[in-house]
């Protein structure tokens, strides 16, 4: 298997896995969905620099997670993760309403 093929591959499962814990979440599963965060922040480091920006929003999503499960050091952590990875990210305004998102998250 070619190395785009690869990561292409690892990029649907993450997308998959994200997909998966946001059901949970809504579902208040909260521990399923933490699970399934972690595989896909797994599966995103396994490729390399081409999906960078993939990571904040995942980090993200497991800060709100560990929020909801008392986790908030943790959730801490996941959130100054996103706000430092995403600085990397292109400029847009995409990026900077995630970033209005994460402040918000990391505040409340």
């Amino acid at each position: 298997m070619r190395k785009n093929q690869s990561h292409a591959i690892m990029k649907v499962r993450s997308m998959r896995l994200l997909r998966s814990a946001l059901g949970y979440s809504e579902k208040g599963d909260y521990r399923r969905a933490e699970s399934c965060l972690r595989k896909a922040l797994q599966s995103a480091d396994r490729r390399n620099g081409d999906f960078i920006c993939d990571r904040p929003g995942l980090w993200n999503e497991l800060g709100i997670v560990c929020k909801y499960l008392g986790k908030l050091s943790s959730a801490e952590r996941y959130y100054r993760l996103a706000l430092r990875r995403a600085r990397g990210c292109p400029e847009s305004a995409e990026r900077k309403f995630f970033l209005a998102n994460v402040y918000h998250n990391l505040g409340g």
